[in-house]
């Protein structure tokens, strides 16, 4: 675990600064907090991401948080996830999500899930420790409503306005000074001010609370879109990525709040992983030569970061 000391934060999902303004004027990255002057990083079709010369994450720009993005909500992505093949791909996958949030659940904590999707690692998790109390926010009605039916009673269940119903759950989670184990698969890269709302986390959660945050690698991510396009894969771009993640800028957000901390490399291994690249005989061979030599972590470019937060 890494380790400095403290400093103070405060939470807000969305707020993080329309025209990315602190420090006087000055541009500040909603990763770091740094004043560091920003670079181009990657255009793609109409968007484009900056970089931060510090922490050496990436937002983007304008800076519009997903839930407020028309365009973005209007496309209903949420519909892909109730496809029959993407569907079970994400139930296979959730033996490995409920396995590590297993991993680093203690005895008499509570759950609070952001964006759950389809419930799919909370019920894997609930059938392993089951009573467990599990909260969920969830802004988007088409996977709260399905959840509300899949899980019935096991959850409880915090829609509608993201900011209140994560205070909501926030609060009634640890309630009694009870430890709390945040939970965010692929979330974090969505939120508005990432920098901000972990200082938030930490403001609100007791000793002893965790936060497991999975999120895309952007560690080469310009190169890796280029090779996906180029085999036929879909470019791991998402215009509702709004924050690049690398091990590194992960490093200076969780130093800078004084937290420990301990950032894993996720590589893809097997095919309920793929999202974006055509399966068959080349995908298998290749998948199973990185189960042998895993080079994509070793070189630190694997498709994902696994970070274990300490509060």
């Amino acid at each position: 675990m890494h380790s400095v000391p403290s400093s103070p934060g405060t939470i807000n999902i969305k707020d993080h600064m329309r025209n990315n303004n602190t420090r006087g004027g000055e541009p500040a990255c909603p990763i770091c907090g740094s004043s560091k002057p920003f670079s181009e990083y990657i255009t793609w079709q109409t968007h484009r991401w900056i970089l931060c010369r510090d922490c050496g994450g990436g937002h983007k720009e304008p800076y519009i948080p997903e839930t407020e993005n028309a365009l973005i909500v209007e496309d209903r992505y949420d519909l892909d996830y109730f496809e029959t093949e993407f569907f079970a791909r994400r139930r296979k996958f959730a033996e490995n999500q409920a396995e590590w949030l297993r991993r680093n659940f203690r005895d008499g904590m509570a759950i609070v899930e952001l964006g759950p999707g389809l419930g799919l690692a909370a019920a894997r998790f609930l059938e392993m420790r089951p009573g467990t109390p599990y909260h969920m926010v969830e802004p988007y009605s088409t996977f709260s409503e399905f959840i509300a039916k899949q899980l019935g009673g096991r959850v409880v269940m915090h829609a509608g306005e993201p900011e209140r119903a994560l205070d909501d759950a926030l609060r009634e989670a640890s309630a009694g000074g009870r430890a709390v184990l945040v939970y965010m698969d692929n979330v974090l890269e969505h939120l508005a001010g990432p920098h901000k709302f972990i200082g938030g986390l930490k403001a609100k959660l007791p000793k002893g609370s965790r936060a497991l945050i999975d999120v895309p690698n952007e560690r080469g991510l310009k190169y890796r879109t280029r090779i996906y396009a180029a085999i036929g894969g879909h470019t791991t771009m998402a215009p509702g990525h709004i924050n690049l993640f690398t091990a590194k800028s992960f490093g200076t957000m969780l130093t800078r709040h004084g937290l420990r901390y301990k950032v894993h490399q996720r590589g893809i291994r097997r095919r309920e992983e793929v999202n974006c690249l055509p399966e068959g005989a080349a995908l298998d061979l290749v998948l199973g030569l990185l189960r042998v030599f895993p080079i994509d972590s070793i070189l630190g470019i694997a498709n994902n970061l696994r970070v274990e937060v300490e509060f």
